[in-house]
């Protein structure tokens, strides 16, 4: 009897470390989307304390920005699998390539234009001051800074 109920407790206790094994490393995936870190345009947005209404046209203007930057990614993709394959066009290839990563400078110029027509001056205020922050969101780092061991001799 003491042997079984060992087992079931060993069994019970390798089980929670497993589980809680699973949560840290989903937790720490580089592209996480099950939370909302705290520099996603979503929370930024919110801590302008917009009114609901303008707070929906902004995530669906958010929703359409995305939209149209993953279909500029995926022309991209395939310019850059065609340059890596082919020989034959490859300034034709880059030419695409720069092309289209100006294409997504201008949507999310276009994108915070039309989040700005939204506000009013005092918004419009409070947003130019986050925009800085909406730009890392968007587009800096997805994990964070690697840290370089303190050097030990000193």
């Amino acid at each position: 009897m003491n042997r079984l109920l060992l087992y079931r407790w060993s069994i019970a206790l390798l089980l929670i470390l497993n589980f809680l094994t699973l949560l840290f490393v989903l937790g720490k995936l580089p592209n996480n989307e099950f939370r909302h870190t705290v520099d996603s345009p979503r929370i930024l947005l919110r801590n302008l304390n917009l009114q609901d209404e303008i707070l929906l046209k902004a995530e669906k203007l958010g929703r359409l920005h995305h939209q149209k930057i993953r279909e500029l990614n995926r022309l991209e993709q395939d310019f850059i699998f065609k340059s890596l394959i082919e020989n034959e066009q490859l300034e034709e290839y880059k030419y695409q390539i720069t092309n289209i990563e100006n294409q997504k400078i201008e949507v999310t110029r276009d994108h915070f234009e039309e989040i700005e027509n939204l506000l009013d001056a005092s918004q419009k205020e409070a947003f130019l001051s986050v925009k800085k922050d909406l730009v890392n969101a968007l587009f800096g780092p997805k994990r964070p800074p690697i840290r370089h061991p303190k050097n030990l001799n000193n």
